[in-house]
């Protein structure tokens, strides 16, 4: 019995000593990678909803059902159409902050760093890069210049292998689902 405690002890160290090298092989994921190949659109069409809280209102147009938003994260007010489930878009301010559930969507393309860039004649200018695709789980992960984080949910027919960390994110506005004011 005692002659087993000296080799138990020995193994307890070879395993703690195997183990420990290993956190080490693990890195964050990164938005600053450069994909390889000439510019281009990976993904277009991805439609994303997303919950915004607080977000500002830039201006409202009640007869047009338009609302336009401005976000801390996006340089310019994104102009949303108002959903039909909306109600008391009449008593929506500009410079009030609100709750919004928002529908975008998203085009996902590689273009060189620190050029400006056009694909098809269309000028894109990136409103995130791509950290992380998670084509199991349907997860898009997108970091925002000021370095926040924003995880989607895509639809089955997203092909996110095609995506890669570093890949530009174009965000258009398309509808405001919701909206709650806020006290």
């Amino acid at each position: 019995m005692q002659a087993e405690l000296p080799n138990r002890a020995l193994a307890h160290f070879v395993l703690l000593a195997a183990i420990l090298p290993l956190p080490g092989c693990w890195t964050a994921p990164r938005s600053d990678l450069q994909p390889p190949g000439e510019p281009r659109i990976v993904a277009d069409h991805i439609r994303v909803r997303s919950v915004v809280d607080p977000t500002v209102v830039h201006a409202v147009s009640a007869q047009a059902r338009t609302l336009s938003l401005v976000f801390a994260r996006r340089p310019s007010p994104g102009v949303y159409s108002v959903g039909p489930a909306v109600a008391g878009l009449k008593q929506v301010k500009p410079g009030e902050r609100i709750r919004a559930v928002l529908l975008d969507e998203l085009s996902v393309c590689v273009l060189h760093a620190g050029a400006p860039t056009t694909i098809a004649g269309v000028r894109i200018d990136p409103d995130a890069r791509v950290l992380s695709a998670d084509p199991a789980y349907r997860l898009l992960v997108i970091q925002y210049p000021d370095g926040e984080r924003e995880t989607f949910k895509v639809d089955l027919d997203v092909k996110l292998g095609a995506i890669q960390a570093g890949d530009a994110v174009v965000i258009r506005p398309v509808e405001l689902v919701a909206l709650r004011q806020r006290n």
